[in-house]
């Protein structure tokens, strides 16, 4: 369709010309060699049958016009010239010969060609360090620029490099460590105290670091880094030494680390790739230097071979076209008054999405997360909305889907399945200290009425029987109606127990069993919720899984140990479950946790009770969590010399503040560490303080 015309004008005659706008967009762009030249033999065009062709200009460009808006995957055909990088709406897309890009109505897409490679690499091939070092590199510590003749003779070989000659290494030039200086090896059974109790050398540490050059990034948002690297450390399981990392500072700002490895990593000894490692730029970022930094952490075992950088590229991703991976066939009919959610995926583009959709006449009662692209909420009138939903990325790329979503009456449906106020603990089954009662002064609650479940015992109002407790409070079945699609349930309580922060005791918590399958938490407090508390729970919606046609509940009680359960406990009356959609309120559906209060050996913790110890000579380690077969603790003073050590059968060991003479210990701080026998197994904790005030 031609895009001009040419008439001849008259004096005083009057012309008339009909002009048809189309509904269109266009593409356009710049066709570039590798030094950044126009190409202007260069041929584009779309990949469909009999396409146009379009030639680049004088000046490498190209614009191809009127446009029905859609997807169109777009060729180039230059002669001489490799595989093209494509860049879409300035962002690197991919490369090769093609890119598939979306038109829109009433603007232009751009399409890049460039044989440019878009990105930056060093591969150190410098005359020498000082030329390095005018183009913008820093060099600190043992870091400096080698040769590969230079270290043909080391043991392990590092040549041949991955460029030609140079690379970067930090180590002693010339000597096959990174040692200066260092102190007298330490034996293995001094190197593990001190790693077990947190000391290290602070003497003859080797630290370096290896600075590049300001790399430009200005318009991106997303970079990979890549390099090559010849590490030979320490091989030390037990901490974190010899350590080799990345960082990254953006215009100047703060480093942050983007790759690490150590001493607990075995060594490769051979010429290894990192990455793509990913680097997501802030907004507004104009430029970045990246930092290559070795530490010892200290100054033994430092006799290897070091740390070789070469070949560093970094580049932006490729990316791939926005898509909407949701299909119409995908958003099922909803109910008026029953919960609706649908999770929209989409794929391709720069992240993050940005969704929307065009709903003159939306579904009322449903939204659409921009950020998340979800749609939830409960219908409120039946209906069939159409509503086109579009899908942006970062950088301005769209893609569009057209559905209806059906919205159905829905039938009418129970709302209470189950109602009972603990008159009695008829069809309830109780095991453990779970009974009924009428409660006593220590239930202080004004929820609880005249007759409630209990956990505990009503002479002591306590649940201490010297050991462990655990018991539960089932329901019987309730049946689940075919047209409740997920449920509530809600309790009044009461609840007094143990206040620990550092482990989790006195597991108060409710659970679901679906057609008799396994029992799953929906509910849990324990020592670190603050208690008493005198409340109403109301916990859903829980969807039910499909094909399921009961439901039981059940209330549990687990003290976990035997210590500390001088409390009132668990005081449970008026249940309810009822179906979901009755309930306002409740938010989304959910599935229940599959959380089991655990059983059997368990995460253990330690107390030293007193701590600090004032007025007295005796203290004692306990145990928590576990039934301990054995607990064995040693003592040291803050220079890592052994004071005391000591063992006992069972969970407890008691210590007269002494030391391994039978002398009392001064007054101070003094750290232990405590191994605990499970199971034939001995748990080690972690390094504590223990204070003796006296």
């Amino acid at each position: 369709m031609p895009t001009s015309q040419t008439i001849q004008v008259e004096l005083e005659q009057v012309y008339t010309l009909d002009f048809t706008l189309e509904r269109s967009g266009s593409i356009a762009g710049r066709v570039t060699d590798a030094a950044g030249n126009p190409v202007t033999e260069a041929w584009i065009h779309p990949q469909v049958f009999e396409p146009p062709y379009y030639k680049t200009s004088e000046a490498g460009e190209y614009l191809m016009p009127g446009l029905p808006p859609g997807t169109y995957t777009i060729a180039i055909e230059a002669p001489g010239y490799g595989p093209w990088h494509i860049f879409v709406d300035g962002m690197y897309r991919t490369t090769g010969n093609s890119v598939t890009v979306t038109v829109e109505l009433g603007r232009t897409t751009r399409v890049d060609f460039s044989q440019q490679p878009p990105s930056v690499f060093y591969d150190l091939e410098y005359p020498s360090q000082e030329e390095a070092e005018e183009d913008g590199w820093e060099f600190a510590g043992l870091w400096h620029l080698t040769e590969e003749r230079q270290c043909a003779e080391f043991i392990p070989d590092p040549t041949p490099f991955p460029s030609p000659s140079h690379a970067a290494r930090f180590g002693v030039p010339g000597d096959p460590t990174y040692a200066a200086g260092a102190p007298p090896p330490l034996s293995a059974t001094e190197r593990a105290q001190r790693a077990r109790l947190g000391l290290q050398a602070a003497q003859e540490r080797s630290y370096g670091e290896l600075i590049t050059p300001v790399i430009e990034v200005a318009g991106q948002r997303e970079l990979q880094l890549t390099f090559h690297y010849f590490r030979d450390v320490e091989h030390y399981q037990l901490d974190s030494f010899d350590r080799t990392y990345v960082q990254v500072s953006f215009d100047g700002g703060p480093w942050e680390t983007v790759w690490l490895l150590d001493s607990m990593t075995p060594a490769e000894r051979t010429w290894m790739q990192a990455g793509p490692v990913p680097i997501r730029v802030p907004e507004g970022a104009t430029s970045l230097r990246l930092k290559f930094v070795f530490d010892s952490v200290d100054g033994y075992y430092n006799e290897f071979l070091g740390w070789f950088i070469d070949d560093i590229e970094i580049r932006p991703p490729e990316v791939s076209p926005l898509t909407i991976l949701t299909t119409c066939e995908d958003l099922p009919p909803g109910q008026v008054g029953h919960w609706y959610e649908v999770q929209l995926q989409a794929s391709g583009g720069v992240s993050p999405y940005s969704w929307s959709w065009d709903c003159p006449d939306s579904p009322p009662g449903l939204s659409l997360d921009p950020q998340r692209g979800r749609i939830t909420g409960t219908p409120t009138q039946p209906g069939a909305f159409c509503c086109p939903i579009t899908v942006a990325d970062s950088i301005g790329n769209m893609a569009r889907l057209d559905c209806c979503i059906l919205v159905e009456e829905a039938p009418d449906c129970a709302c209470m399945l189950l109602l009972h106020d603990f008159a009695t603990l008829e069809d309830w089954e109780a095991t453990g200290l779970w009974h009924w009662t009428l409660g006593s002064e220590c239930q202080d609650c004004h929820l609880l009425e005249e007759g409630f479940a209990y956990f505990g015992r009503d002479d002591a109002c306590n649940y201490d029987l010297g050991t462990g407790v655990q018991g539960y409070l089932t329901s019987c079945e309730i049946v689940i109606p075919d047209c409740v699609e997920a449920v509530a349930l809600g309790f009044k309580y009461f609840r007094q127990v143990e206040s620990y922060l550092q482990g989790s005791y006195d597991r108060t918590f409710v659970q679901v069993s679906f057609s008799g399958g396994p029992w799953q938490t929906v509910w849990q407090r324990d020592s670190r919720d603050p208690s008493p508390e005198c409340g109403e729970a109301i916990v859903g919606p829980i969807l039910v899984p499909e094909g399921a046609e009961t439901l039981q509940i059940r209330f549990g009680f687990d003290s976990v140990d035997m210590y500390f359960n001088a409390f009132p406990g668990w005081a449970i009356d008026d249940v309810w479950v009822g179906n979901a959609a009755c309930v306002d309120g409740l938010g989304q559906a959910t599935w229940p946790m599959l959380i089991e209060p655990e059983v059997g050996p368990r995460e253990p913790s330690f107390l030293v009770v007193p701590n600090p110890v004032r007025d007295v000579y005796t203290t004692t380690f306990v145990a928590r969590g576990v039934e301990a077969e054995a607990i064995r603790v040693e003592i040291y003073d803050l220079a890592g010399r052994l004071v005391w050590e000591g063992e006992a059968a069972g969970n407890e060991l008691v210590w007269h503040t002494d030391d391994l003479l039978g002398r009392y210990l001064a007054n101070g701080v003094y750290l232990y560490r405590a191994y605990i026998k499970v199971a034939g197994e001995w748990i080690v904790t972690q390094v504590q303080k223990v204070v003796i005030l006296r």
